[in-house]
């Protein structure tokens, strides 16, 4: 699978799933030990040292030392008194390193994501790691509070929308708000969006705005908005990188195939961290292309609005147009985590708390590590809020 094709679940705010009142009421689990929360806690560390690619960037950004920290992070396990205290003080160990893609998602909604990973054979070994569960999962999820709603195109719920459009400055800015990268909302909004591209052919400018879209599905845009905006397919290459873990390898066993390497000196003009060259690190290289498919008549130039807020599969959108010239990239420098695939499990032995993080990170074209930096805009376009870079936007391309 193509890593920029098939992010599943990386925006999870937009999902969720109810466990059944029969499932819940049927899970019962005994407190765990110190024994036991000290067990997990050490399986996961093991697994974090050796998989995880982002703690010198922890460590340079937020001063957070993580591994250094092991005994610290014991004590206060072994100190909770229960298993509700056990898992909210293993999330705030966890979200000291401040990752948008290592958290307890898989824990908090075990069925949405077996049920979601299910639907692609891809993703057979997320489907094992999840059953590895055995159910305790949902035991666990029960703690979770104000889980939001599923956005789903089937069943009785209104399907929610995350797009709008209109047309600005007199027509010349034809402009495309898009929230986040939600398949089931293109249930709602797809007519809506052939619609509009096709109306668009007079203007002088498009604009798609995804100021703090935290991701989704890439197949959103490389699928229902790119083939309709060119003439001739888009290829590019990008280098994905990897820890040679065993959870990696099993999970991505073809990053350390025949095609792999390891990382051993700077890309030219690349200034990527010391850590990424004491051999643990593979670099995997990978060739995409998009294909046009019924383009519509629109020939102004393409401006993709981001900013901090951006993540995941939209940071993949900011670095397809670096990449390719697709679209000028304004606003403000992403969020980090923007190249990659989805996130690996891991069912923690005593409890069975799924713990997701993330596999894989990659080089931006300008020869940075995306995991620390994001990406950088072609024109920055300052301002405090989303609309008043909207505004900026606006009157950047008024004198253009």
């Amino acid at each position: 699978m193509k890593i920029w094709k098939f992010c599943l679940v990386s925006f999870l705010c937009l999902c969720a799933c109810r466990l059944s009142a029969q499932t819940a009421e049927a899970l019962e689990m005994a407190p765990l030990t110190a024994e036991q929360k000290v067990a997990d806690f050490e399986y996961l560390y093991g697994v974090l040292r050796d998989n995880y690619p982002f703690f010198g960037v922890a460590e340079r950004k937020y001063g957070i030392d993580w591994l250094a920290r092991h005994d610290e992070y014991v004590e206060r396990l072994k100190a909770t008194t229960d298993n509700k205290s056990y898992i909210s003080a293993l999330n705030r160990i966890i979200k000291e390193l401040r990752d948008g893609h290592l958290d307890l998602f898989p824990t908090a909604l075990p069925e949405f994501f077996e049920e979601a990973y299910a639907s692609n054979r891809r993703y057979k070994r997320w489907v094992k790691m999840i059953r590895r569960s055995e159910g305790r999962a949902a035991y666990w999820s029960c703690m979770f509070s104000n889980k939001p709603s599923a956005n789903s195109s089937e069943g009785s719920q209104p399907v929610v929308s995350y797009y709008r459009d209109t047309m600005l400055c007199d027509g010349r800015v034809a402009y495309m708000r898009i929230e986040a990268l939600d398949m089931a909302s293109l249930a709602v909004d797809g007519e809506k969006i052939d619609r509009f591209l096709s109306s668009i052919a007079d203007a002088r400018y498009l604009v798609i705005d995804i100021q703090g879209n935290g991701g989704g599905n890439t197949r959103y845009w490389s699928e229902h908005i790119v083939p309709r905006l060119i003439d001739e397919p888009l290829e590019f290459s990008t280098v994905v990188l990897s820890k040679n873990g065993e959870l990696n390898k099993y999970f991505k066993p073809r990053y350390f195939g025949r095609k792999a390497r390891r990382l051993e000196c700077q890309p030219e003009g690349g200034s990527l961290p010391d850590e990424l060259f004491d051999g643990s690190y593979y670099a995997h290289e990978t060739h995409l292309k998009v294909k046009p498919e019924s383009p519509v008549a629109f020939e102004g130039e393409i401006f993709l609005l981001v900013d901090g807020g951006v993540f995941s599969s939209s940071g993949i959108w900011a670095d397809f147009c670096k990449r390719t010239g697709w679209a000028t990239l304004v606003g403000r420098t992403t969020a980090t985590q923007g190249m990659g695939s989805d996130p690996g499990i891991v069912c923690l032995p005593e409890s069975g708390i799924l713990v997701r993080y993330p596999i894989d990170s990659g080089i931006n074209a300008d020869g940075t590590f995306n995991g620390e930096v994001g990406v950088r805009p072609d024109v920055r376009i300052p301002g405090k809020n989303r609309t008043e870079r909207l505004h900026n936007l606006l009157e950047y391309l008024s004198d253009r």
